[in-house]
């Protein structure tokens, strides 16, 4: 019963998708025209009826039905299109048949009998009968009558009333499934489960964060709550405050590049720390203080650019007063739809990414050595013979050259031979993340193109199928191995180098191809570590003991 409630509560977004795709069902449909009712008229030729053979036809008719009167008492009785013994679910609107119910309001009226209910965003009333199961998502259904199924609530309260019978089982997944004794202890109580939902249905499926309901009072105490804690941080922590909003302000794209990589590499992170046992407990609980401080950066951030228009010496500028400003102009775009999402989660990202981005730059810098005290030179003494004897200069020998030419002409002193020492390819600038993507888009392209002509990708009896991936390893290995680059690398000035100088062997190309797999395999993580490697390495590079130069012109690449 467990595994079926919850396929059911997964199969009801496929049930939304359903419900709204068009051409799936019409709405327009009209019932099949009813069989026309047989009657008692008998042709001129066959004489007039007499009743013996009236009764004989009704009675033959009785048995070709395949019932009786007694069988019909005890089935229910045919539905007509214009009245109805038997009893349905009725909604208040139009309802399809199959459909969920969707952001209205519907009842089961005591005696009348419906399959699977299932309800989103709706509130209803259920005190018939349901011979399925009943799922509620975001929505608030008060059963009073008999459920052969299970009842699962998603997000959402269901209410169970005193003649209230479930077969099956109850399951709530951040909801509640309360009887009519707990009905008062469910209603009340600050951010439970009613409220919950009031904020999902009011708020959040608005696209926004806050809304102005007089149900929603929690979310603005705890709003504001937050932007208190805010100051505080400001007013304690002011220089490592003013340090992330810098790093943001000179570095906003490493800033966003390093809270995406945080938040892709989590997961990731999270599971390689469970090997020190207490690795998670740290990051579960770093992770939140680090994203409380980045949003009241961000907050302080966003009130300086008003802040700073005042005198340099003016108390406005001080984080504390920056955090307020920012903090009411983040409060009035979380009220407009669609926005509100987008401005909430790039606040986050962005204090995210400025905090950890300061970090690394602080780790990353190295102290400086203080100069050296400059000593002035003591000034010269003079002594009595020094001021009397005037100074000896040297006296240069006469160079006489011992072998003249005829024509009396002397002989130009030899030329010194060169001495330039050749540059080391791994003294060349390096490439960067921009140019390194065009040059292998360009391999992908090509090497794609000549693995469709070639017949490589076809699966049949008269190609033999090789997989693409297969296919641009042993390219880039080969191409790595004999001429140190790619045809995109040759288009772009770019050439693969060891960090010690040493040749590309086989052995370096395979390994570096090999480990490409896995900076691509967490999200491109690998391959995007370019951008903020002090060496412009990516993960393969840094395996393989390689780095991507940028060849001047005039050098040859091959």
């Amino acid at each position: 019963m467990k595994i079926r409630s919850l396929l059911l509560s997964l199969s009801v977004f496929c049930a939304i998708v359903v419900c709204f795709a068009p051409g799936l069902h019409s709405q327009d449909a009209k019932p099949a025209p009813a069989a026309p009712e047989p009657t008692d008229t008998v042709s001129a030729d066959a004489g007039a009826p007499t009743s013996t053979s009236s009764s004989e036809s009704d009675s033959k008719l009785r048995v070709l039905s395949g019932s009786t009167e007694e069988e019909k008492q005890k089935e229910p009785a045919p539905t007509s299109s214009k009245s109805s013994t038997r009893k349905k679910a009725r909604i208040h609107g139009i309802h399809h048949s199959g459909q969920p119910y969707i952001a209205t309001e519907f009842s089961i009226r005591k005696g009348e009998t419906a399959g699977d209910v299932v309800a989103i965003r709706s509130k209803g009333v259920i005190d018939g009968d349901v011979d399925g199961d009943v799922v509620c998502i975001l929505s608030r259904v008060t059963i009073n009558g008999h459920v052969n199924g299970d009842v699962v609530d998603i997000l959402g309260s269901v209410r169970l009333g005193p003649d209230a019978v479930i077969d099956g089982e109850k399951v709530a997944i951040i909801g509640a499934v309360t009887s009519v004794d707990q009905v008062g202890n469910a209603k009340g109580g600050f951010g439970g489960v009613e409220q919950l939902q009031m904020w999902l249905e009011h708020a959040l499926m608005h696209g926004r964060i806050l809304a102005l309901h007089s149900s929603l009072r929690w979310v603005w105490v705890m709003m504001m709550g937050s932007i208190a804690f805010y100051a505080f941080l400001a007013l304690i922590l002011r220089k490592p405050m003013d340090t992330c909003a810098a790093a943001f302000e000179t570095s906003p794209g490493y800033s966003i590049l390093c809270g995406v990589l945080i938040l892709l590499m989590f997961p990731l992170v999270l599971a390689l720390s469970a090997i020190t046992v207490v690795g998670p407990i740290v990051l579960i609980f770093a992770l939140p203080l680090v994203s409380l401080f980045g949003r009241a950066t961000m907050m302080a951030f966003l009130g300086s650019r008003l802040t700073r228009l005042t005198a340099e010496n003016n108390p406005l500028r001080h984080p504390f007063f920056g955090v307020l400003i920012g903090s009411a102009i983040a409060l009035l775009l979380y009220l407009l739809p669609v926005v509100g999402v987008i401005v909430w989660a790039l606040i986050g990202v962005l204090g995210l990414g400025s905090v950890v981005y300061a970090i690394i730059v602080a780790i990353r810098r190295k102290p400086k050595a203080p100069p050296a005290p400059v000593v002035p030179p003591a000034p010269p003494v003079p002594s009595a013979a020094s001021s009397a004897v005037p100074p000896i200069l040297p006296v240069m020998p006469e160079v006489i050259p011992t072998d003249p030419s005829p024509s009396g002409a002397t002989l130009a002193p030899p030329a010194l031979a060169s001495t330039v020492p050749p540059v080391a390819a791994s003294t060349l600038p390096r490439a960067g993340f921009q140019v390194r993507l065009i040059a292998a888009l360009l391999d992908i392209i090509m090497v794609a193109v000549a693995w469709h002509i070639l017949g490589l990708s076809r699966l049949n009896d008269n190609y033999f199928h090789i997989p693409f991936p297969l296919v641009i390893t042993a390219y880039t290995v080969v191409m790595w191995a004999l001429k140190g680059t790619t045809v995109g690398g040759i288009i772009c000035s770019l050439k693969v180098v060891r960090v010690d100088d040493g040749p590309v062997t086989w052995t370096v190309a395979l390994v570096r191809a090999l480990a490409a797999f896995l900076s691509l395999a967490v999200a491109g993580v690998g391959f995007i570590w370019v951008m903020v490697d002090e060496d412009k390495q990516s993960w393969h590079d840094k395996i393989a003991g390689t780095v991507i130069v940028k060849v001047p012109k005039g050098h040859s690449l091959i």
